[in-house]
C-alpha cells in the first residue's frame, strides 16, 4: 500500500520516512459551506433517483446502470470539490534553550541560621548535611550543591532543554560585564527516552566552582535585560533566576517591573528559586557610641549608644556600659545599664526597621585614659551577635578646666554665663575680660587666673610647662567682643586659629547686636576667627532701633535638627524624646544674628522658626552650629537669648545648656 502512495504523490515526498500517513481532504471550507455542498449533492442523487424511476420505458437494468453512472460522475465532482489527498505526517522535536542566571553578588557568602527546625531539617535533607553542617553553608555553596547535585536541578532542567548558566554582579565594575557566562549544558536525557541525539553532562562542579560571591551590587533588572539581549535569536524557553532576592541597586524595584514588561512582550517565562532563610532574620546591633573626649572625676557623664534593628520592633532591649583602662585586657562593669522599647517602621513587626539612641549616664570615679563599651545582650534569634557592641575612649581627670571668657560689656547673657562658671571652682579655672570696664575695676577670675591684660603670647594662651607662669585655657569664650588695639586684634585672632588648630583647644563664638559684624565682617585682621567659624554670617540688617520702635516683637521658638537632637550639646534630658520636649517648652528667641552660609563641615544643631530668617541657600537660619577645626572644636551661638531660659525648671535647663 505505501508503494501505491508513493506512486500516487509521484515521488514529492518520503512515505517511509513519515511518522504516519492517511487519505484526507485538503480543501478549507468553512463548516457552512461543507453543510451547503452536503445538501446540494444530497438533492442531486435524490433527483436522480426519482428521474430514473419515472423512466416507465426503459429497462429495470438500464436504469440502474444509468443510475449508478450518473451518481459516481456526482461523486467523483464533489470529491473534486473536497480536494482529497494522501497526507504525510512528519515528527521533528525542537529544544529551546533555557537561560539559568545565578547571583554571584557579596550577600551570597552570607550564612543563615534556619529559625524553623521543619525548613533546617528538609533542606539539611535535600543537601545531604546535618543541620549542624547547614548552618556553616553559604547561600552560594547551598545553591552550588542544589544546581550540581547529580540527579540535581540542573540535570533535570537539561532534560528538555540546552541550559545557559550565566552569572550577574561583579567586583570590577567597568572592566568587565554585569553578566557573565558561566557555561553551557547540552541536551541530556535518560536511557532509553528516545532515539533523540544526546550528549554527556558538563563537569558542573568545576563549572559552578567559579562563583566567588564577591560583587558588590545585586541587580535583577539589569541580570534579567542582560540575559534576554545575550540569548536574542535564539528560541529561549525561559529564565530560571537563582538569587538570595535582595536587590541592592538604586531603583531596584521600579527597573524590575521594566524588565518584566519587557520579558512578557518577548513571551518569555520567569522562575525564581530563592537561597536563603526565608524566615525574617532578626538582628540587633550597636553601631556606635559616643561621649565627651574628657571628663572630670565624680561629674555625670552621658554616652549616646545608636541602635540598629530589624524586626524587632516594639522588643526590649538591654544595654550595659563596661570599661577598661586603656593599657589592659580586663573588660568591668561600669555601673550603667539602660533598657530600650525598640520602635520603627513599618507598623509589621516582621518586617520592621529602626535607628534610635540610648543614653548611658555614670560618674567615673577612676583616673587615667579608658575604654568603654556599651554592650547589647545578645537574642537566642539574632541573625549576627556579633555586632552587639560598639567602644570609645574616655579620658577622666582632675584638672579643671581654664575658660578664658571674653565679653565687650556686662550684659544679661555675659552675667549668667560668668557667674555659672565662677560658682564651680572645682570644674573651672576662669578669666574674665569685659573690654569696656574701667582700668581701676578688678575683672572676675578664679583664684590665680586674674588678668590685667589679653593674652598676647601662645604661652599665655595655651599654658607654661606646669602651669607656671601662665597657666593656660583649655577654652576660649567670646561674646561679642569689640575689636580693640593692643587687645582684641590681629594678633590676638592669630593666637585664637593656633590655639585650636595646632593645639586642640575649644573656642565658642556667641553673637551679640553690637560687634560682631565688625569683628567677623569688618576686614582682614579679624579673618582668622572668622575663617575658624562653622558659619559665614551676613549683614545685620535689624538695628536696636527698629526693635525699639516695634511694639510686639515675637519670640520664635528654637528648632533642633537631626544632628541636634543626637548631639551631647544639645542634650538636656535623659533620652532624645525628652531632649525634645524641654526644647519646645524653652522661650522663643526674638533676635539672632542673620547668616550668609555654613561651612562645609559644619553641623547645624539648632535653627530659627522665624520664616523671614533664611540663608543665601533658602535654609532656616542657623541659630547653633559646631565643626572641628583642626584638632580643636568650634562652636557659634547666634543669639544672647540663652539666659531668659533660667525660668525654665528653676534655671535647671539653662544650667545644662
Amino acid at each position: 500500500m505505501r508503494q501505491i502512495v508513493q506512486w500516487l504523490i509521484g515521488g514529492r515526498g518520503d512515505v517511509a520516512g513519515a511518522h504516519d500517513w492517511r487519505i484526507g481532504f485538503a480543501a478549507e471550507h468553512n463548516n457552512y459551506v461543507i453543510l451547503a455542498l452536503l445538501l446540494v449533492f444530497a438533492a442531486m442523487i435524490y433527483l436522480t433517483v426519482r428521474s430514473y424511476r419515472r423512466e416507465g420505458r426503459a429497462p429495470r437494468r438500464a436504469k440502474i446502470v444509468l443510475g449508478i453512472l450518473r451518481g459516481a460522475v456526482l461523486v467523483l465532482v464533489f470529491l473534486v470539490l473536497f480536494r482529497p489527498a494522501v497526507v504525510l505526517r512528519y515528527v521533528n522535536t525542537v529544544y529551546s534553550t533555557l537561560a539559568v542566571l545565578i547571583d554571584d553578588s557579596l550577600s551570597m557568602s552570607f550564612t543563615d541560621r534556619y529559625a524553623d527546625p521543619g525548613e533546617r531539617a528538609r533542606l539539611g535533607g535535600f543537601l545531604g548535611v546535618t543541620p549542624e553542617q547547614l548552618a556553616g553553608l553559604s547561600r552560594s555553596e547551598i545553591a552550588r550543591r542544589a544546581l550540581g547535585a547529580p540527579g540535581g536541578t540542573l540535570e533535570k532542567l537539561s532534560a528538555d532543554h540546552p541550559l545557559v548558566l550565566l552569572r550577574f554582579s561583579t567586583d570590577q565594575p567597568g572592566r568587565e560585564s554585569y553578566t557573565r557566562l558561566l557555561g553551557t549544558m547540552d541536551l541530556v536525557q535518560p536511557a532509553g527516552a528516545s532515539p533523540t541525539p544526546t550528549t554527556e553532562a558538563a563537569d558542573l562542579k568545576a563549572t559552578l566552582s567559579s562563583l566567588n560571591a564577591k560583587g558588590y551590587e545585586t541587580n535583577i533588572p539589569a541580570a534579567l535585560r542582560d540575559a534576554m539581549d545575550r540569548l536574542q535569536g535564539r528560541r529561549i524557553a525561559g529564565i530560571v533566576l537563582v538569587s538570595d532576592g535582595q536587590m541592592t541597586a538604586a531603583d531596584g524595584r521600579e527597573r524590575l517591573a521594566g524588565a518584566l514588561h519587557y520579558a512578557a512582550q518577548r513571551g518569555l517565562s520567569l522562575y525564581s528559586l530563592l537561597v536563603g532563610d526565608p524566615t525574617p532574620p532578626k538582628n540587633l546591633a550597636v553601631t556606635a557610641l559616643t561621649g565627651p573626649r574628657e571628663a572630670r572625676r565624680g561629674t555625670r557623664v552621658e554616652m549616646s549608644a545608636v541602635l540598629s534593628h530589624r524586626n524587632l520592633k516594639g522588643q526590649s532591649a538591654t544595654l550595659r556600659l563596661m570599661r577598661r583602662k586603656a593599657d589592659q585586657p580586663d573588660w568591668t562593669d561600669a555601673g550603667a545599664t539602660v533598657t530600650v522599647t525598640l520602635d520603627g517602621s513599618p507598623e509589621d513587626a516582621e518586617r520592621s526597621a529602626g535607628l534610635q539612641t540610648a543614653v548611658l549616664s555614670f560618674e567615673p570615679d577612676e583616673l587615667g585614659e579608658f575604654l568603654y563599651k556599651a554592650v547589647a545582650e545578645a537574642r537566642p534569634d539574632e541573625a549576627n551577635p556579633s555586632d552587639n557592641a560598639a567602644e570609645t575612649r574616655l579620658w577622666v581627670s582632675d584638672e579643671k578646666i581654664g575658660v578664658l571668657f571674653i565679653s565687650a560689656e556686662a550684659d544679661w547673657e555675659s552675667r549668667y554665663v560668668k557667674n555659672f562658671l565662677l560658682r564651680q571652682p572645682e570644674l573651672y579655672r576662669l578669666s574674665v575680660w569685659q573690654q569696656n570696664a574701667d582700668a581701676e575695676v578688678n575683672q572676675a577670675a578664679s583664684t590665680g587666673m586674674k588678668l590685667d591684660r589679653l593674652p598676647r603670647t601662645l604661652e599665655e594662651l595655651i599654658g607654661s610647662p606646669g602651669g607656671k607662669p601662665h597657666p593656660g585655657y583649655d577654652i576660649v569664650i567670646l561674646h561679642d567682643p569689640l575689636p580693640s588695639k593692643e587687645g582684641f586684634d590681629s594678633t590676638f585672632a592669630e593666637l585664637l586659629k593656633t590655639f585650636v588648630e595646632r593645639h586642640g583647644g575649644g573656642l565658642c563664638y556667641i553673637a551679640g547686636t553690637k560687634y560682631t559684624d565688625p569683628v567677623l565682617r569688618g576686614g582682614p585682621s579679624m579673618k582668622p576667627l572668622a575663617d575658624l567659624l562653622p558659619v559665614v554670617v551676613a549683614a545685620n540688617t535689624v538695628d536696636a532701633v527698629q526693635r525699639i520702635h516695634q511694639q510686639q516683637p515675637e519670640p520664635w521658638p528654637v528648632e533642633l535638627t537631626s544632628y541636634g537632637l543626637e548631639h551631647p550639646v544639645t542634650r538636656l534630658a535623659d533620652s532624645t524624646e525628652n531632649s525634645a520636649k524641654v526644647w519646645q517648652i524653652l522661650p522663643g528667641v526674638f533676635w539672632s544674628h542673620p547668616v550668609a552660609t555654613v561651612k562645609p563641615a559644619a553641623r547645624v544643631l539648632a535653627v530659627s522658626t522665624d520664616p523671614s530668617r533664611r540663608t543665601d541657600k533658602n535654609e532656616p537660619e542657623p541659630l547653633l552650629a559646631v565643626q572641628p577645626v583642626g584638632r580643636g572644636l568650634v562652636a557659634y551661638l547666634g543669639m544672647e537669648e540663652s539666659w531668659r531660659w533660667r525660668f525654665v525648671d528653676d534655671g535647671l535647663q539653662h544650667q545644662r545648656f
